[in-house]
């Protein structure tokens, strides 16, 4: 991940791993799906067609929130 500062330029910004082993998903996107006032990654497991919403915690690196499931069959 790129952290950005919502300008059309480059971010001037080191990148952060967020995660590794995300090659089985794709990711559905990038918001606060939660309205928690964070941004949070949905992503889908091709192999299990299972839907996952990985909570944003606002820190730069790993986040200490477990995924949840929030649908199946995508």
């Amino acid at each position: 991940m790129v952290p950005g500062r919502s300008v059309r330029t480059f971010a001037g910004v080191a990148s952060v791993l967020i995660g590794h082993g995300w090659n089985p998903f794709t990711p559905f996107g990038v918001a606060d799906w939660d309205r928690d006032g964070h941004r949070d990654i949905i992503a889908r497991d091709d192999a299990t067609t299972k839907l996952w919403l990985y909570p944003g915690q606002s820190v730069r690196g790993y986040s200490g929130a477990p995924r949840a499931q929030i649908g199946n069959g995508f």
